[in-house]
This record gives C-alpha cells, sequence and structure tokens, in this order.
C-alpha cells in the first residue's frame, strides 16, 4: 500500500517525543512492506539526517486553522495519484483533509489525533495567555467548527486517538464512534531496573513553557527536606524565571538528546510531569517507566493515563499538594518499590509492537 505520513515538520536533533513517534511509526510501516513517505508542511523546521524513507517538503504559508484549507487541499491533490491512503496529524490538517475528500479526493484518509482542538479549551487555556483577542478569536473558531466544518469530518475515512484522554471530548464535539479506533503513540520498549542515585533526586523532561508546570515543581521545592534534589532537563522560554525562583539543589542541564536521557532516567528517584494542560499523552512517562522509574503526573492528563499505578497523581498547579505527594513516596521505600515493579510491567503494554497490527487493521478496514 502506497501510504503519506503529513506532518507540520520533522525534527529528530531537538524535536520533542513526538516527532520520533512519527518516524517509528513510518519506519515500521515500511517493514511491513508499505511504501512509505512523509510530507512536511512547514519544512524549514526540519531537522534530520540518513532516513530510509523520503521526506517530500512542502511550506505552506499559513497556519490558520481556517485560512490554510486550500494550501491543504493543494498538497494532498498534488500527490494523491501516488498515494492510496494518506494519514494525517488531525488537529491541524482535520479541517483541509475532510474538505479534500468531500471534494472528490480519490486517497484515503485516516486523521491522527494526538492533541486537542485550541478552541475546546475556550476561556481557559491553562498555562497560556488568554487576552480579549484571544477570547474573541477562539470563540469565533468554534462557532466555525461547530456549524459549518464539523458536518464535513463525516467524509474522513477512520479516526484514530492516541489515548481515553482524547477520546471523550472530539465524542462529546461529534466525531464519529463507529469509525474510531485507538492507537497509542509508537515507542521502542525495553524494561530494565534502574539503579538511582542514593540521593533522592526528582526529575523533570521537557520544554520550559508554562502550560508544562515546571514553575509548579519548582516552588514544591521550596516545601521539600533539603536532602530532595530536582534535576531540569530541557530549555524554553521560562528558563529565566525558574532561574530566579530556584534554589541550589536544583540544577539545570539544559537541553539533551534522546541518546543523553537514558542516564538521567536510570539515576532518577521519581519524575515529575505537572502539567497545567490536560495533555492526551506522556511520552517522557513511557520513557522512564522504560527505567522502572515512577512518576507523579497532573490529574486528569494523558501522563496519568500512562503511568497507571505506576504513578500518582496531583492537583494541577497546586505546589502544596505536589509536595504531599512527593513525600509520600520519598518517607516510603516500600511504595517505592512497589511502584518502581508496576512501572516495568506497564510500560510493556505501550510497546509499538502492540499497536502496529491495530494500525494494519484500520488500512485493511478502510
Amino acid at each position: 500500500m502506497k501510504i503519506k505520513y503529513l506532518t507540520t515538520k520533522l525534527n529528530l536533533i531537538k524535536g520533542g517525543g513526538a516527532n520520533h513517534a512519527i518516524d517509528l511509526m513510518v519506519r515500521s510501516l515500511m517493514q511491513n512492506g508499505h511504501e512509505v513517505k512523509m510530507i512536511t508542511a512547514f519544512s524549514k523546521s526540519n531537522a534530520f539526517e540518513n532516513l530510509p524513507y523520503l521526506v517530500l517538503e512542502e511550506n505552506m504559508a499559513s497556519s490558520h486553522p481556517r485560512k490554510n484549507i486550500p494550501e491543504i487541499v493543494a498538497i494532498l491533490k498534488k500527490y494523491e495519484e501516488d498515494t492510496d491512503v494518506y494519514i494525517l496529524d488531525a488537529h491541524f490538517f482535520m479541517w483541509g483533509a475532510a474538505f479534500y475528500k468531500k471534494t472528490g479526493g480519490k486517497s484515503k484518509v485516516i486523521a491522527y489525533i494526538f492533541s486537542f482542538l485550541e478552541s475546546m479549551n475556550l476561556f481557559s487555556e491553562a498555562g497560556r495567555p488568554m487576552n480579549f483577542t484571544r477570547k474573541v478569536g477562539l470563540f469565533i473558531q468554534r462557532l466555525w467548527e461547530i456549524f459549518i466544518a464539523k458536518k464535513n469530518l463525516k467524509f474522513i475515512d477512520w479516526f484514530i486517538y492516541q489515548s481515553p484522554v482524547n477520546i471523550l471530548p472530539f465524542k462529546k464535539f461529534g466525531l464519529p464512534n463507529e469509525k474510531s479506533t485507538m492507537i497509542c503513540p509508537f515507542v521502542e520498549v525495553h524494561p530494565e531496573a534502574g539503579s538511582p542515585n542514593v540521593e533522592f533526586r526528582l526529575l523533570f523532561v521537557g520544554r520550559f513553557v508554562l502550560y508544562k508546570g515546571v514553575e509548579t515543581l519548582v516552588r514544591a521545592m521550596k516545601l521539600l527536606p533539603k536532602e530532595i534534589k530536582l534535576d531540569l532537563v530541557g530549555d524554553g522560554e521560562e528558563e529565566a524565571n525558574l532561574r530566579k525562583i530556584a534554589d541550589d539543589r536544583v540544577t539545570f542541564h539544559g537541553f539533551k538528546n534522546r541518546n543523553e536521557l537514558g542516564v538521567f532516567y536510570k539515576n532518577a528517584s521519581l519524575l515529575v510531569h505537572p502539567t497545567l494542560d490536560p495533555e492526551p499523552f506522556g511520552l517522557t512517562i513511557v520513557e522512564g517507566m522504560n527505567f522502572g522509574l515512577p512518576s507523579i503526573s497532573s490529574e486528569g492528563s494523558g501522563s496519568a493515563w500512562v503511568s497507571g499505578e505506576s504513578g500518582l497523581t496531583f492537583k494541577a498547579g497546586d505546589a502544596k499538594d505536589l509536595s504531599s505527594k512527593i513525600l509520600m513516596i520519598y518517607n516510603d521505600p516500600a511504595l517505592q518499590k512497589s511502584l518502581r515493579e508496576k512501572a516495568i510491567e506497564r510500560v510493556k503494554y505501550f510497546d509499538y509492537k502492540n499497536w502496529l497490527p491495530k494500525l494494519e487493521e484500520v488500512l485493511k478496514k478502510i
């Protein structure tokens, strides 16, 4: 089958885990005998080398979800004669793909939903500035989605959700239940017991942006015993602010590539994912569980679902509640041991080899 994966960019150098999950999906489909190519819509942000598949680089002018529909349709039309199925990042390309199908597009379309629509948050975007102009813009976008664009979604051939956390809001929105499947992001799983330091070390891995909630974690440190240390791995616009409020128990390690992360997961006692936004998944949680690393995540988040019984949850944005959950684990070696054992078992569920057959089933259905 000739498959094209349409995404915004492919950055395998400094990009987040989603870039690597997409890359692994493409490679896996190729190993199963499919002819797969990737299309990147904003190719100036690409960064990769030595790929076994071709990347078709496009440069769309607009990132606006209504204004870019003609550009998306043009890209899908451009490659349809050489494409049986498009798999696309649904939150960005879904509306254009639906119009492409409605107007006679020949190729099948699978919408892979791994995020939320911006308008679903409307007037309360956690950790993101929400001024009057943005409120009006999101309100207009929501009206357009509900009363104009949503009816076209019936033309899309299949929907894939990456976790139960993003299934519910989209089904409430009205996506068709009868043609949807849950398939987790593709990650390689290799469970092995970590060897944490004698010191109790907390770990955060990710971007330093408001909605990631790193400030909550840094403030929680002020409520914890001096014996507890914190390693922050990443960079971003909030770093200067975080450095101002952090004490000398917090170490900023900067950005690390995937090959360098293993040592941090191995040496950590507890991974903290304090996002203010629910986020539908938590790839860093899976990476940590590979080393038997337990976690604490925000209530109701994808990370909390990913960790399952191998982690605890706290109220998003509440440094006091977060510190109490950290202390619960810190003061209970038996709980630490139990959570580590559960992490090693839980991570096996997310092995991409469990999800590749489900993707093949979808390809056969459509």
